[in-house]
């Protein structure tokens, strides 16, 4: 379907997709996610798909933890320059790269995604060869945010859009979120939520509406079916008299650190 792929207009993607070919040189295990993990999923599934593409201004990837070192040396090669403070300071969990030819910024997760949530995805980066996060594992990385926004919803809803659940690689494994969420009360709390509002905002959407609702019915009923482990139904006891999520703060790198 490559006839069908917008044209490459915005130069983050590029960038993406050349550090995605340096990685698999260097044999780094590197794995896109946000709105540009997603976009790569999206982009060869048809033109009238072209309106769920945005502006996306950085890059986040997930490494491997034991692979820290090796990142630095792979962007270092592909013209990325260190935040020297922010990985000083997050070094263990996270690190953050600058590009000086777009004026944009990665960030790194080192062996985990923890936002709001913790969302396993180490199996990830041993799986197939495509450059982004599994479907399912984006979707949660996307619906684990509390104060979702019209950004994630259109970044889940190009997913589904674009995709039907399955196996493989271009297909949801909605067996696979099934678990995840049976055994984490407030990952399910927050992602159930959000799949409430996705289904609501479906028939806004800039294509495949009646897909997208669709594809959150099915994914729903999927999650519902799924087992419960006993460590899900306690904290289902307490349900939300206790907080079950946090807020973290985005990350602050000033241009001035590598200058």
């Amino acid at each position: 379907m490559a006839e069908d792929r917008p044209a490459a207009t915005d130069p983050l993607v590029e960038r993406a997709l050349g550090l995605a070919e340096a990685a698999r040189v260097s044999q780094l295990r590197l794995k896109f996610l946000g709105g540009m993990g997603c976009w790569l999923h999206v982009q060869d599934h048809g033109q009238d798909l072209a309106g769920f593409r945005r502006s996306y201004h950085d890059l986040d990837v997930i490494v491997r933890k034991d692979d820290q070192k090796r990142v630095g040396e792979v962007f270092q090669r592909a013209g990325y320059e260190p935040a020297r403070q922010f990985n000083a300071v997050q070094g263990e969990t996270r690190l953050m790269y600058l590009d000086p030819l777009l004026g944009s910024q990665v960030d790194v997760f080192l062996g985990e995604f923890r936002m709001c949530h913790t969302v396993p995805v180490a199996d990830a980066l041993g799986a197939a060869e495509h450059p982004s996060l599994s479907l399912a594992e984006l979707i949660l990385t996307k619906l684990q945010v509390v104060e979702l926004t019209a950004k994630d919803m259109n970044d889940v809803g190009s997913l589904l859009a674009s995709h039907e659940l399955g196996d493989g690689v271009e297909a949801i494994d909605g067996r696979q979120l099934g678990r995840l969420l049976g055994s984490d009360w407030g990952l399910w709390r927050t992602v159930t939520a959000n799949l409430a509002r996705l289904r609501e905002w479906a028939p806004s959407a800039p294509a495949r509406g009646d897909r997208i609702a669709a594809g959150v019915d099915a994914l729903s009923a999927v999650i519902e079916s799924a087992p419960r482990s006993m460590k899900w139904r306690a904290r289902a006891r307490i349900g939300d008299r206790v907080i079950w999520y946090e807020l973290p703060e985005e990350p602050q790198t000033e241009w001035t650190e590598v200058r």
